[in-house]
């Protein structure tokens, strides 16, 4: 068994890990562009195709194999409707039952790289644990990532809405043009807006779906706006501007309160990164002391118990610094 402390060692087990997320988000790319081709060949004003959900199956069996019989178990799982809600979210072309067994791919994945490389047992199931919960780390990542783009998007396009309306459109052509003029990821929410519209669906509901689409808490207030003022009445132009002004005023609390709290969350990553990077320092200059840890049973289970205990309290941590307006 090579030692522990060999930089080659663990170039060849890191060299293959970033293998195995280059090859996942490849297959990602492509399936990306693929959808993108087949809808670029529709005719403008045509409803999307929809995205594979939980009662789908059928959807769901052209990436990474997933066959009906294990998508329709996935469908019956509590918690497995926000789950797919999250992926829906995030915009990438994913569905439950991809994004589950992706996770379960890039973990096998793992541990066969690590027992290859000689990896203790339980180093070679945390690492194997740790790779599925990259994964969906990063689901959530892009789900903020884009819930906060919307956000700052918004208030230009409801001005646009707004704008078009005094110009004399109907509110259903105020949003095809606001989908037309927004940037990315705006234009790809208002598309479905208009479309739903245009098939015969109430503005009011085709609201509500786009709220349950998105993250962002921006989105649902202009909802609610909208939803009082159809059963009020008024100036719908004038409310829009009102609630973009107000939604600048939200995103102008938010950065404040993110510069207020900067300095816990810089903390907050120097004492998440500290204990790594000093296990690596060590590790340079020390190896045979280092590697009391993984070469010892004793020290095996110590430094599983302390990962553990340390991915716990990091969650904790970056719960405690994250403050919302």
């Amino acid at each position: 068994m090579p030692p522990l402390y060999d930089l080659r060692y663990w170039g060849f087990f890191v060299l293959g890990l970033l293998s195995l997320l280059l090859l996942m988000g490849a297959l990602l790319q492509w399936r990306h562009q693929r959808n993108l081709a087949r809808s670029s060949e529709r005719l403008p004003g045509t409803a999307p195709v929809p995205r594979p959900g939980v009662g789908r199956p059928d959807r769901l069996i052209r990436w990474l194999g997933v066959s009906p019989a294990m998508a329709q178990r996935l469908a019956r799982l509590p918690g497995i409707e926000r789950y797919e809600r999250l992926l829906q979210q995030t915009g990438w072309p994913l569905g439950s039952a991809e994004a589950l067994s992706g996770s379960a791919v890039l973990a096998v994945g793992t541990l066969l790289l690590a027992t290859l490389a000689h990896m203790p047992l339980p180093l070679a199931l945390l690492a194997a644990l740790a790779a599925a919960l990259a994964l969906q780390a990063a689901l959530l990542w892009q789900r903020n990532h884009r819930a906060a783009q919307l956000e700052q998007q918004l208030p230009d396009a409801l001005s646009l809405v707004a704008r078009s309306m005094q110009a004399g459109h109907a509110f259903s052509s105020a949003l095809q043009i606001a989908a037309q003029e927004s940037p990315a990821p705006m234009s790809e929410e208002l598309r479905p807006v208009f479309n739903e519209i245009q098939y015969g669906e109430s503005p009011n509901e085709a609201l509500r779906h786009w709220a349950e689409r998105v993250a962002g808490e921006d989105v649902r207030i202009f909802v609610i706006a909208v939803r009082i003022q159809s059963e009020t009445g008024g100036n719908l132009a004038e409310l829009l501007h009102q609630t973009a002004a107000l939604i600048r005023q939200r995103q102008k609390l938010r950065g404040t309160v993110r510069v207020l709290s900067a300095e816990g969350r810089i903390s907050a990553l120097v004492l998440t990164l500290l204990p790594f990077g000093l296990a690596g320092l060590l590790t340079t200059l020390n190896p045979g002391f280092m590697a009391q840890l993984w070469t010892t049973l004793t020290g095996q289970r110590l430094l599983t118990l302390a990962l553990l205990q340390m991915g716990l309290g990091v969650l904790w941590m970056w719960r405690l610094v994250r403050v919302q307006p």
